[in-house]
């Protein structure tokens, strides 16, 4: 099992800024799926990804 806490940094400045409905496209387009071993890579690529210019903080964990 696979768990990770993806916390976008700045959010509420940005949703107060460009209003909720843009707040809410932006957490769902930093939505990740994947399966256990493709993760990690997801997880990386996210930071890259992340739209308008936003950071995020990601803590994860693997259990067997």
């Amino acid at each position: 099992m696979f768990l990770a806490l993806i916390d976008l940094d700045h959010f509420k400045a940005y949703d107060d800024l460009l209003g909720h409905h843009a707040g809410d496209d932006l957490l769902k387009a930093a939505e990740v799926h994947g399966s256990e071993a493709s993760v990690a890579a997801l997880v990386d690529g996210l930071r890259a990804v992340v739209p308008d210019g936003q950071t995020c903080s990601i803590g994860a964990s693997h259990r067997p």
